[in-house]
């Protein structure tokens, strides 16, 4: 019968495995580059984590589940966008910005996997677990099935019949992929590889490895699962199986019929007591010829770096100490395994034993009995303890074996840190909902130019961004105008404002918002709202809030409020439940400019999320009024009959472009000229006059001549005239 060898090596790494594999195989694998004579390490975790496009470069193997990135085998290069917006000359003209996207393919595997879930783009989550893409485009997973199809993009670049299908490797095709996010440019990518069903078999990862290069091993049996394990492109065999030798020990065994790998903590334990032991060759019997390493030669602690599933596979590392030691120091080892902290504390414990626990030897001869014992079987010798039997000789009619001692069995997990982690939200974006706005000037207005506000945000937490999309023609044609990336703070109002005053605090109205989402309303010091903060359009009354307090889940009361904000007196009358809410804040508005020819027509907006298409996204309408430009209504408007029967009107000018009332001068007239519309309505008649100044004077000559003599009564209204819009809000007086 053949000798069964497992040949130890000298390798800190306690794996004695990948001499193993030298030993059993031959010069003939020797010649393969099976191992390499100089000292091995392990696959190193930053293998596994940089994105490559070297040609020829190897691509990485996976088993069970793991995080890992590519290697580029397919880009168009970038497709430049262009995004037109604006127009008014006062505001700098039509604005053109530019955004870039990209459809590339990332190689990820080198062997057939099953499915590929989260994928991350430069470190930040891109698709989350249920299938979510975060940012504009598509993504096709081919899993390297020998059946699989040329990818219609790729082949659509390339010609028909030009584009390999890359059966055998697994692959992802970004298609049109926004590169916003990602300083423009193709960022890298690491992907979720589930490369099997469940936990892989560290023997049947072994078996596979060695097989690739050799064929000629026969199985990988019963060995420890591990939940993940990457062969990095840079690693040998030799070298990779000997680390994975450290997360689970196996041995190999050479059979006829090729390599046989197994677990070394599974195998078979043979009793042994002392009277089956046999003399050696000289006649002697010798229970305690062992032979032990000094101690000075081996590590007084071991750290272990693996990833760590629970935290999005971000690197781990763990320390087994072995107290009142006088080994060399510390060793440390990159493995490119999937280990949750405790797993990996685990690991760390048992390598660090095992290394001090095998520098004991000792050689035995025993009865052709056990001709069945092979590498990796358990020997308890009656008094001597247990051994892992490490070589297997037959001589004559006795069996030779050369054992090493057993470690204790570790059971139990061990407590483990896995460190402060701070796990990406990983939730789908939802639907979108939007609003579209124009408002009294509120922050970065232009003076002649109509601009339209877009709030855009969603009832999801995961919500992140949309693009918006504009249309002046009926929705015949639509065009990108840019991204909004923060949410709006909006909702609906779950009951009708009361009408009240606007000239001073309302402290008996309250108004409850619903919000979209768990967000926060804050409230603040009266000081701030007068300097403009809490600022909110309601329905169509711009309104602020001092004071904000959650009274359930998404909803909100507000009090301290001031009424009608910003010229918008109207509208503090005509509240109804249900109607929009939304907090203006410029910063995160996505401001939008139009020409003043503009004015008339109807607006179509559309706000499209990462996983919305345009067709489908629902439209919002506006028609342009200028409502920016619009002149404010007049106030303090009085009229005094004289004693000759005239009537003169006063009134005091607001401005658009200032809110306060500055002391000791006026506010500004934000206007080319100073013009008023005054309008007299009696009698079922009406007379309109234009005047330069704050003040008017009806001479009673005048109201004999327009209505048949002196006015009893009258309704008086007051409008400021914008030479580009027209005439403004009224201030309206009857008497």
């Amino acid at each position: 019968m053949a000798s069964v060898v497992l040949t130890a090596a000298g390798a800190f790494i306690g794996g004695p495995i990948g001499a193993a594999i030298g030993a059993v195989v031959g010069s003939e694998i020797d010649r393969r580059v099976l191992f390499k004579p100089k000292g091995r390490e392990g696959p190193r975790l930053t293998d596994l984590s940089v994105q490559g496009s070297d040609y020829g470069a190897p691509l990485a193997r996976h088993y069970g589940t793991v995080r890992s990135a590519g290697t580029v085998i397919w880009t168009s290069g970038l497709k430049e966008t262009a995004h037109r917006s604006g127009g008014g000359k006062r505001s700098g003209g039509r604005t053109t910005s530019y955004s870039y996207s990209a459809s590339f393919a990332i190689a990820i595997a080198a062997r057939e996997i099953g499915r590929v879930g989260r994928i991350w783009a430069d470190g930040k989550l891109l698709r989350g677990a249920a299938g979510n893409l975060l940012a504009g485009g598509t993504v096709r997973t081919y899993r390297g099935t020998e059946r699989q199809e040329p990818d219609p993009l790729i082949e659509a670049s390339l010609g028909p019949g030009m584009a390999p299908a890359y059966r055998g490797l697994a692959y992802l095709v970004f298609d049109g992929l926004e590169l916003a996010d990602f300083a423009n440019r193709i960022p890298n990518i690491s992907a979720e590889i589930f490369a099997d069903e469940g936990v892989a078999d560290a023997a049947a990862i072994a078996a596979d490895l060695v097989n690739v290069v050799d064929g000629r091993v026969v199985a990988g049996e019963s060995g420890r699962a591990v939940t993940g394990f990457s062969v990095a492109n840079s690693a040998d065999v030799a070298g990779v199986v000997g680390s994975l030798d450290v997360i689970a020990p196996m041995s190999v065994i050479a059979m006829p019929e090729g390599l046989r790998f197994s677990s070394r903590m599974m195998g078979q334990t043979e009793l042994v007591s002392a009277d089956r032991l046999m003399a050696d060759k000289s006649g002697a019997v010798h229970v305690g010829d062992r032979s032990r390493l000094g101690e000075r030669g081996l590590p007084s602690a071991f750290t272990l770096a693996a990833n760590d599933p629970e935290r999005d596979y971000q690197p781990s590392v763990q320390r087994a100490i072995r107290s009142q030691a006088l080994g060399s120091g510390e060793r440390h080892f990159d493995v490119a395994a999937s280990l949750n902290a405790a797993e990996a504390k685990r690991v760390a414990e048992a390598h660090l034993s095992d290394l001090w626990a095998r520098r004991s030897e000792a050689r035995r001869r025993l009865p052709i009995r056990y001709i069945s014992l092979m590498p990796g079987d358990i020997v308890n010798i009656a008094g001597d303890g247990e051994w892992h039997v490490r070589q297997v000789e037959v001589e004559g009619l006795s069996v030779a074996v050369q054992l090493e001692r057993r470690r204790g069995t570790m059971l139990a997990l061990p407590n483990a840190d896995a460190g402060d982690s701070l796990p990406q939200l990983d939730v789908p974006q939802g639907a979108t909902m939007s609003h579209v706005m124009e408002l009294p000037p509120i922050g970065g207005e232009g003076d002649a130019d109509p601009r339209v506000w877009i709030a855009a945000g969603g009832a999801s937490a995961g919500w992140r961004r949309a693009e918006i999309w504009i249309s002046g023609d009926g929705g015949e044609s639509w065009r990108s105008i840019g991204v909004v990336s923060t949410p709006s703070l909006m909702g609906t109002a779950a009951s009708a404002l009361p009408a009240a005053a606007t000239a001073g605090w309302d402290e008996t109205s309250r108004l409850t918002v619903e919000l979209l989402d768990d967000q926060v309303l804050t409230g603040t010091t009266a000081s701030a709202v007068l300097g403009g903060q809490n600022l909110a359009l309601v329905g169509e009354e711009l309104v602020q809030f001092r004071d904000a307090v959650q009274t359930g889940p998404k909803l909100w009361e507000l009090s301290g409020l001031l009424r009608g904000r910003r010229g918008t007196e109207a509208a503090a009358a005509s509240h109804a439940a249900n109607e929009r809410f939304v907090l203006l804040e410029p910063e995160v508005l996505f401001p939008l400019d139009f020409a003043l020819s503009d004015i008339g027509r109807t607006l179509l907006v559309k706000a499209v999320g990462p996983a919305d298409s345009l067709p489908t996204a629902p439209e919002v309408s506006l028609a342009i009024s200028g409502r920016s430009l619009r002149p404010l209504s007049p106030v303090h408007l009085s009229v005094l009959r004289s004693a000759d029967g005239d009537l003169t009107v006063h009134w005091i000018r607001r401005s658009r472009r200032g809110f306060g009332w500055p002391d000791g001068s006026d506010v500004p007239l934000a206007e080319e000229n100073e013009v008023y519309r005054v309008e007299i309505a009696a009698s079922g008649d009406v007379r309109t006059f234009h005047v330069d100044r704050e003040e008017f004077t009806y001479t009673l000559s005048q109201q004999q001549a327009d209505f048949g003599g002196s006015l009893g009564s009258a309704i008086l209204t007051v409008r400021q005239v914008s030479q580009s819009v027209g005439a403004g809000d009224a201030a309206e007086l009857s008497f």
